[in-house]
């Protein structure tokens, strides 16, 4: 009996492992990017991008790369505002850009030549199409979708049949 317990404990132990697996798979965040440019379409480099949650007023700093580019990954669903400031351009202000889940948000900045105290505000400017080629390919489900799917033999429901819904299929 004593070795059925333990047989038992083992199996017990591996499916937890393996659920725990599964479950950090799952994607819960998005990325915000973009470029930032003067008025005639040069890269702004060393330009300091600012993004802020707007439900919880945190902030993180990055600065653009040579190709005057900037990437923040990892980033909780929810609207964030983006802050760009470089020393001889006006300051960018842009609100309200949504992040979803698996779904970049792609936020482009052009410059404009004048003192960093003038603020150039802009409200919701992320691409409402995404164009730009971040490899990511996602779909949002809403609950009343998965409960509109037919009931397959005695299994019940089968969440899979989406996969043939979502465009990267």
């Amino acid at each position: 009996m004593r070795k059925r317990s333990t047989a038992t404990l083992w199996l017990s132990i591996l499916v937890l492992l393996c659920a725990s697996l599964v479950s950090l798979g799952q994607g819960t965040a998005s990325r915000v990017t973009g470029t930032v440019s003067d008025e005639k379409g040069a890269a702004v480099p060393g330009a300091v991008v600012m993004l802020t949650s707007e439900a919880t007023q945190t902030s993180i700093t990055t600065e653009t790369t040579s190709s005057g580019n900037y990437v923040f990954d990892s980033v909780q669903v929810g609207i964030y505002t983006v802050i760009v400031e470089k020393q001889g351009f006006k300051k960018y202000v842009s609100t309200g850009n949504q992040a979803n889940v698996n779904q970049p948000t792609t936020v482009n900045v052009t410059l404009e030549v004048g003192a960093i105290e003038q603020v150039v505000q802009v409200v919701a400017s992320a691409e409402v199409v995404q164009t730009s080629s971040s490899g990511n390919f996602g779909n949002t489900v809403e609950q009343r979708t998965l409960e509109s799917l037919p009931i397959v033999g005695v299994r019940g429901r089968n969440p899979l049949a989406l996969i043939n819904l979502s465009p990267a299929s």
